[in-house]
């Protein structure tokens, strides 16, 4: 399946604390593997849909 890069220990409601932290390289590292698990996701469905 797709790796969620909220296993690797973030979610989307955690990042203003880690921002307010100056944990700027963990958000960005987060930010990348969200975007890595939707571009896995849409080659997945571009099939499916009529765009």
């Amino acid at each position: 399946g797709i790796k969620s890069p909220k296993e690797d220990g973030m979610s989307g409601d955690e990042v203003a604390g880690f921002f307010k932290n100056k944990k700027y390289l963990e958000i960005a590292k987060y930010n990348a593997g969200d975007l890595r698990a939707t571009k896995e996701l849409y080659e997945k469905w571009i099939n499916y849909l009529n765009l």
